[in-house]
């Protein structure tokens, strides 16, 4: 009797302390998301403005134009991208816009949702700024799986970005970008968790979306 109210105990702990993480996580997103809709009406017109999960909110936007603005939220999934990307009035006005999101979804288990809602933002962008697609960068097999599990793979990334880019493609002014070419992940640009960006990693994909920006 003891060892079974000991187990439903550490049972009970464990949910407790994965609804609180998701409490955590949900709150940060909800207040970044906040903060960057209270800065969105004084956007300047012409700026560059990034989409995407914590891999572009990790990235420093005046590394890739003056006065770009930096929309990634950590944690954020396709579904959560379409979400929100209606209330950024910004991207009306932008000069161009980098769309990059995806990798989370497979993280839930959910990349099946991943071209769907890719063909969704697309609509959903305004036509006149130029489009950067990145879609999912790729990863280091290895360190992503000790870290993340089997939750990914750059073969099922590759397909993803694949469909995705036709998509790009279609729309006239989409414009696919690969800022670490196809395969994997290299170590040195990567944190050791195969999937987040090192500095020397940010290096490689400023350097490739100002060149990308400065293509006529």
């Amino acid at each position: 009797m003891r060892l079974r109210f000991v187990l439903l105990l550490v049972i009970g702990s464990i949910a407790v302390a994965v609804v609180v993480k998701r409490w955590q996580a949900e709150s940060t997103y909800q207040a970044r998301l906040a903060q960057q809709l209270a800065a969105d009406p004084a956007a300047p017109a012409g700026a560059v403005v990034l989409l995407g999960d914590s891999i572009l909110e990790g990235l420093d936007a005046t590394a890739v134009a003056p006065g770009a603005l930096n929309y990634g939220i950590g944690g954020d999934t396709s579904r959560g991208l379409l979400d929100r990307v209606g209330r950024y009035r910004s991207l009306g006005r932008a000069q161009a816009i980098v769309l990059e999101i995806g990798i989370n979804d497979l993280l839930h288990g959910k990349g099946g949702d991943v071209v769907t809602n890719y063909r969704r933002i697309l609509a959903a962008l305004p036509k006149q700024p130029r489009l950067y697609l990145i879609g999912i960068l790729p990863i280091d097999d290895r360190a992503f799986a000790a870290v993340h599990g089997n939750h990914a793979s750059n073969e099922e990334i590759a397909h993803l970005d694949a469909t995705a880019a036709e998509l790009c493609r279609g729309r006239g002014n989409c414009v696919p970008l690969q800022p670490f070419g196809a395969g994997s992940l290299p170590a040195d640009d990567h944190i050791g968790d195969g999937l987040h960006l090192s500095e020397a990693g940010y290096r490689v994909l400023a350097a490739a979306l100002k060149a990308a920006l400065a293509e006529p």
